[in-house]
């Protein structure tokens, strides 16, 4: 601890020292305080940020260098101080004790930083009882290039499970698939928003458009999830019917006694949705819910970010956790299970390349959620496919080559961009020791299904 303690004050004596020389130099060639130090505070920054990971924390970093969230931690807080302090002591400006003031309070925050930042490396790193992920695509039925490819992936070992769409296209290409794969885990993929019902239209008018396809989007039913409950009986009421709808058919097609649930993006998380869910008979109630619990990961490229926050991934995510985190304790009470955490939002529809690879690690040494029983293994979201898909003419029944059902509209864009074929080609390249999987870690994630029929 000595030895730790002196490496710490050296860093940070070497890194006070700095500020303090640019702090006191450039007042003396006309530069106002506030901006003197500004710039003393990030040469000292930048000077502690390398070498407290390199030298003072080299135990827990391996020698490499924080994650540059903590970077940006660091200084959002001490330039806050930087510009507020120097007015604090603007009378006092000169005197040895408002330098010291100025120099040593971001020292004392920095410690507190860099020693989380250690900590939060240490928890990154391989350890024992740490969950594995459970890899998992969606939109299972979607279409046979979309089964194909999850498919392939589920032969090579690459993919644990998937979520099959009840009224999709090719649906009987999924079944039939599904006959001769029994370790691909199923779930059902409750669809609100596109495509065509299970239950009459008539009996939903509330769910459907004029062409009798399901148009209720993520946006309308959260919007809906804040008005009074007596204004949105009838709503609730239509949805419990094409819930139970779903349900029934997936138990009818894959003989299926225990329901493991998600949705079609994420619907399920509406709490108009899962109060519905959560008021179903027992033998119709999920026994597992799809929960959106995501860790940042590390080693991520800046182009990755700038895209997941021009592309609504970070808002995605924030609105995501905000309902997941309403959502658990209702799920503790129900005894319903939920994975412990998952990947998959904050890139939605880009898990591909080193973006794919870092989600995956960090979600494998992420430690299980502590004072749950019910958790299950880490999550990883897909979306595959084996080829591009355009906009579809045929309105029933299999798709034509290349093309997707125009039913499915909020799919259209989404399965024609060339990312679907880049996250097959990804989860498909993952190294071996990357997708070793212990089995003892998800068998509370296994339905009892009977693929014969």
């Amino acid at each position: 601890m000595l030895a730790n303690l002196s490496l710490y004050g050296l860093v940070g004596g070497i890194s006070a020292g700095l500020h303090a020389l640019v702090l006191v130099c450039l007042p003396r060639l006309g530069v106002p305080l506030p901006v003197a130090n500004l710039t003393g505070f990030l040469v000292a920054s930048l000077w502690s940020y390398l070498a407290h990971s390199k030298v003072s924390f080299r135990k827990q970093t391996k020698g490499k260098v924080f994650p540059r969230r903590w970077l940006l931690l660091q200084l959002a807080l001490n330039v806050v101080l930087s510009l507020l302090l120097p007015a604090v002591f603007a009378p006092w400006a000169k005197s040895p004790m408002a330098i010291l003031i100025l120099v040593f309070t971001p020292t004392a925050v920095n410690y507190g930083v860099w020693t989380f930042a250690a900590d939060h490396v240490v928890r990154l790193q391989p350890g024992i009882g740490r969950r594995r992920p459970h890899c998992h695509a969606d939109d299972l039925g979607l279409d046979e290039a979309i089964n194909d490819a999850i498919f392939d992936l589920a032969d090579a070992g690459q993919l644990q499970g998937a979520s099959l769409m009840v009224a999709g296209p090719a649906v009987a290409h999924a079944i039939a698939g599904l006959r001769g794969r029994p370790g691909l885990k199923l779930y059902l993929h409750l669809v609100l928003s596109e495509g065509p019902p299970i239950s009459a239209p008539a009996e939903i008018p509330l769910l459907v458009n004029g062409q009798g396809c399901l148009n209720l989007g993520f946006g309308r039913l959260l919007l809906a999830s804040l008005w009074p409950r007596r204004h949105t009986s009838n709503l609730s009421r239509q949805l419990a019917t094409e819930i139970k709808a779903q349900i029934l058919r997936f138990q009818s097609l894959l003989s299926a006694q225990s329901i493991y649930l998600d949705g079609h993006q994420h619907i399920h998380l509406v709490p108009l949705v899962w109060r519905e869910l959560l008021k179903l008979e027992p033998d119709l109630r999920p026994v597992w819910l799809r929960s959106i619990c995501e860790p940042w990961p590390t080693a991520i490229s800046s182009a990755a970010w700038v895209e997941a926050l021009l592309s609504g991934g970070l808002l995605k995510w924030l609105i995501l956790s905000l309902l997941s985190t309403a959502l658990r304790p209702s799920l503790k009470c129900k005894k319903i299970a939920t994975n412990s955490t998952f990947a998959g939002v904050l890139f939605t529809g880009r898990m591909a390349g080193s973006t794919l690879s870092a989600s995956f690690a960090r979600l494998s040494n992420h430690p299980p959620m502590a004072g749950s029983d019910s958790a299950t293994a880490p999550l990883l979201l897909i979306h595959p496919a084996k080829r591009s898909l355009s906009n579809g003419s045929k309105r029933d029944g299999a798709n034509s080559e290349g093309t997707i059902d125009g039913r499915y509209n909020l799919s259209l864009s989404f399965y024609a961009s060339p990312w679907r074929q880049r996250e097959y080609q990804s989860m498909a390249q993952l190294a071996e020791d990357v997708v070793d999987v212990a089995t003892e870690d998800v068998d509370v994630l296994e339905p009892s299904i009977d693929r014969t029929k």
